[in-house]
């Protein structure tokens, strides 16, 4: 059965609780009802949930940062893509990662972010001061658990663009907002990255504990929960963290709500079906760049992969070092690609095919899916005393069997370096432009002592480039905030 949930935007209003005069919510819907007459029972509580879950659509007006952006920006700092027609921004921000706070674009993805949190904050807030007997059993907690993932999967989102993710000793963690906004908590200071990751994994670990059981790849549930909670394992990405990342993604494999598809097309084919999709957003609006989904077909239908600055030697981008095979499985399924004979050297533009919105008028976002649990557990293996290469080149290996490539010879790779730069590889090959988590393991990798973002961009220099600024504007309005240095 296909559960498509249709979201009604008028149930964002009913987030919009206190009054408050920040940076995130000055674009919420008004609405005339107040937190604790809006939230009084199950039903306006499942209603208050389904506006959390409804910022990920297509809403013309939330403009599609968490989506488009988390792709294409991420791609670009890989030296990967250009859009097509690149701006300013991209050409001279993100991809030289040579930053201005005042620029608006860094605006769009904090705003959104914030608007998601303050209203998953307001469900749980007013949820957890009604009494059980309003819930049928269990499912008060099951509201708080889908609540909470949601906040947890906007924090993340934050922590992987505006805070230094990379450094648990780090002052420069989020501006944690865990309460319904009001004007006596908007000004905040900065939490460590170590107490944002905490709060994150708490929130997540809440999820695993009450949420509920799979039911659509539109909302959150147990499995889903540690799926993701096993990727940002990654990201944070101590020992334990990476022993832990093992135990729940095999967790994941081994659950009876998701399985792999047997051929790579079908995933791409099955779209909203796909036996392997673990969480998505729906949408069935036209090409339009205010949105989310379809803002990927602007961007990724019409953006290239080329590079940036030509050179004689440099005809090709690291991009097509990896992904040039046109019979390999994995780019028939997924990449459409031309030459322009004019010109010196030689051009190749490439487009991605399931965001070519000539061809669909809809499909997912591949936030997370089941092919990832593998890369996850291979690149957690490299680290970690008890397993060898040939345990890492078989969790490889199921990708490639799946794809009908060749086998991944853990013989070729004699030091841990080497089997990190296939282990990425392999995640551009599997993913490629699904989400943004190639450019995060490019970004938390060391090979030769460097981080391999190194590797694909020239303009990486220090760490303190791998995340945006915080926005001018919230810095203005919050004074207890302090920049990130860059």
């Amino acid at each position: 059965m296909k559960h498509i949930i249709h979201y009604l935007l008028a149930s964002i209003a009913l987030l919009g609780f206190q009054a408050c005069d920040s940076l995130f919510d000055n674009e919420l819907p008004k609405h005339d009802l107040v937190g604790d007459n809006a939230i009084v029972d199950q039903k306006s509580a499942e209603t208050a949930l389904n506006g959390v879950y409804s910022y990920l659509d297509d809403s013309s007006y939330l403009g599609g940062d968490l989506t488009t952006n988390l792709i294409t920006y991420n791609n670009i700092r890989l030296n990967f893509m250009v859009s097509r027609n690149p701006s300013s921004f991209e050409r001279d921000q993100v991809y030289r990662m040579t930053y201005d706070e005042t620029d608006t674009n860094f605006e769009g993805g904090w705003e959104m972010a914030y608007q998601i949190i303050n209203a998953a904050n307001n469900v749980i807030y007013y949820v957890e001061q009604l009494s059980d007997d309003k819930f049928a059993a269990g499912h008060k907690n099951e509201i708080l658990a889908e609540a909470r993932f949601m906040r947890a999967f906007v924090n993340m989102y934050l922590m992987e663009n505006y805070a230094q993710f990379w450094d648990t000793s780090s002052p420069y963690g989020l501006v944690l907002r865990l309460e319904p906004s009001a004007l006596s908590n908007n000004t905040l200071a900065r939490s460590t990255v170590d107490s944002s990751y905490n709060a994150i994994f708490a929130d997540l670990d809440f999820a695993i504990q009450h949420a509920p059981d799979f039911y659509s790849v539109y909302r959150a549930c147990k499995t889903t929960a540690k799926a993701f909670k096993a990727n940002w394992l990654m990201v944070r990405g101590t020992q334990a963290d990476r022993e832990e990342a093992i135990r729940l993604a095999d967790e994941v494999l081994g659950s009876e709500e998701f399985a792999m598809e047997e051929n790579y097309a079908d995933i791409f084919r099955n779209k909203y079906t796909s036996t392997e999709l673990l969480f998505t957003q729906y949408t069935d609006r036209a090409q339009g760049i205010m949105g989310n989904v379809q803002g990927l077909f602007q961007k990724l239908g019409s953006g290239q992969y080329r590079p940036k600055e030509y050179t004689a030697d440099d005809d090709l981008s690291r991009f097509f070092e990896i992904m040039d095979d046109p019979e390999e499985e994995r780019y028939k399924a997924t990449l459409d690609s031309i030459f322009l004979e004019e010109g010196s050297p030689q051009e190749r533009i490439a487009w991605v095919k399931h965001y070519d919105s000539a061809e669909t008028a809809t499909m997912p976002m591949y936030y997370l899916r089941l092919a990832q649990m593998y890369l996850i557990k291979a690149e957690a293996m490299c680290y970690l005393d008890g397993y060898t290469t040939e345990d890492v080149a078989t969790q490889l290996n199921v990708l490639r069997d799946r794809a009908h490539s060749t086998h991944v010879e853990a013989s070729d790779y004699t030091s841990k370096d080497q089997m990190l730069e296939e282990i990425f590889r392999e995640y551009v090959r599997e993913l490629s432009s699904e989400n943004g988590d190639v450019f995060f393991y490019a970004a938390r990798t060391f090979v030769n002592g460097e981080r391999l973002l190194k590797s694909y961009n020239s303009y990486f220099t220090n760490d303190n480039q791998l995340c945006f600024p915080i926005p001018a504007r919230e810095l203005e309005i919050n004074f207890l905030a302090t920049q990130n240095p860059y």
